[in-house]
Parts: C-alpha cells; sequence; structure tokens
C-alpha cells in the first residue's frame, strides 16, 4: 500500500464511522469494522514508517545529478549530556555515515540561551564533510568533535 494512499484511507474510515448512515445503536457492526480498519491501517502506517524511517528525523531528496539523499538523525542517552547527530545516505545499504559527537553544553550560553550560529556552523563543517567523502571513494573518517577541531 502506497504512503500517500494510507493516510487518506484513514481519514476516509474515521469520516464514514462518524456520518455514515444510521444511528449508533443500529450501526454498532459497520462502526466495529471501521474502527477495525482504521487500526489495522495505523499498523500497516507504522511498520512502514519503521522499516523506510526507522531513527530519522528527516530524509531528503537527491541533489540534482546526486543518486541519493540524505538521511539525517540524532541521538541522545538518557540523562547524558552526549549528543550525536549523523548524516548518512538516504540509502541504507551505502556505508556513507559523518556523526558529530559532543556535550550539548558547548551549545548554550552561560545564561541559557542556545548559541544557534555555533550549532549552525557545525552542522555546516558536518555537512560539507559528508559531501566531501560522497564525493570522493576514501574510507569513512572518524567522527568530527567541534571541541578539538575548531
Amino acid at each position: 500500500m502506497p504512503l500517500p494512499f494510507c493516510p487518506g484511507c484513514r481519514i476516509a474510515v474515521a469520516i464514514y464511522s462518524h456520518f455514515g448512515p444510521g444511528k449508533f445503536p443500529a450501526n454498532w457492526g459497520m462502526v466495529f469494522y471501521c474502527v477495525v480498519a482504521y487500526v489495522l491501517l495505523n499498523v500497516v502506517l507504522m511498520i512502514f514508517c519503521a522499516i523506510k524511517e526507522g531513527d530519522s528525523f528527516l530524509i531528503t531528496h537527491p541533489k540534482p545529478g546526486a543518486e541519493y539523499g540524505l538521511r539525517v538523525a540524532s541521538h541522545m542517552e538518557r540523562f547524558s549530556d552526549h549528543y550525536t547527530l549523523v548524516i548518512s545516505s538516504a540509502n541504507k545499504w551505502l556505508d556513507r555515515e559523518i556523526k558529530l559527537e559532543t556535550s550539548v553544553t558547548d551549545y548554550f550560553h552561560s545564561d541559557g540561551y542556545l548559541a544557534e550560529a555555533k550549532f549552525k556552523h557545525h552542522v555546516a563543517k558536518l555537512l560539507g564533510q559528508y559531501e566531501r567523502l560522497d564525493a570522493s571513494s576514501d574510507p569513512r573518517p572518524k567522527a568530527l568533535t567541534p571541541g578539538k577541531q575548531d
């Protein structure tokens, strides 16, 4: 089932269950089947998202002339200040991955505000490193550690 079709079906089932023919006590069977269909369509969508997207929060289309887009994911352990930002190929089978591993405290001023320019600079540097990796056939570079390379 294609992804654009699935949300439309869920919405159609929900609307039909609310505004379908008959009043509730008489049409409980139709409402029951609509609820079952809605749950099944949600399960299909969740499985699709788990398989296709994984832990990514952004998957891009390829740039003109490129074969694959980018997959961007982040990870932060519970009760830890260590943050990992990962940029990799949208094709899961390619071994092109760059990581930014740092402490989140590096991106905040003493008064608690986000140092957005510093974060953007490090993400731009990470993206440039990925583009150089994508253009060359060199092995994967090590993770970028901002505190040591600035």
